[in-house]
């Protein structure tokens, strides 16, 4: 069974009744990823839309897995791996702190949830997914 997991801007178990004004701005993604993590490899997908982002980042002598930004400029999708927990670490720094960030997985409840706060530490990433 694949498990994707997604970072999202409101609670997964609200994800019907509420809304946010977020919006990511794929080119300063796109920038910021570049800046953070220059071998990052980016795919413009424009299939759906010319906004979707895909990208693949060579960390610590490794690949990363595929991550997303969705077309709707919102929503983050990735495979779970150590290189993507410090990716959503810097992903929460990248967002403004008036958003919040939700990290969910499609192996768990939808109100089965961490919300991603400054203080959020790799460890605390990995104990949500382990659970």
């Amino acid at each position: 069974m694949s498990v994707s997991c997604f970072l999202i801007p409101f609670q997964p178990d609200e994800w019907e009744t509420t809304k946010s004004d977020l919006k990511i701005n794929p080119s300063e993604l796109e920038n910021a990823l570049l800046e953070k993590w220059p071998e990052t490899i980016i795919y413009s997908e424009d299939a759906r839309t010319t906004e979707l982002l895909l990208w693949r980042f060579n960390h610590k002598g490794g690949i990363g897995r595929l991550l997303s930004l969705m077309d709707d400029n919102q929503i983050v999708t990735l495979g779970i791996d150590d290189y993507n927990f410090e990716f959503i670490r810097w992903y929460r720094s990248f967002i403004h702190e008036k958003h919040p960030l939700f990290f969910t997985c499609s192996c768990y409840h939808e109100s089965y949830y961490l919300q991603i706060l400054e203080s959020t530490t790799e460890s605390d990433l990995e104990q949500y997914y382990s659970r």
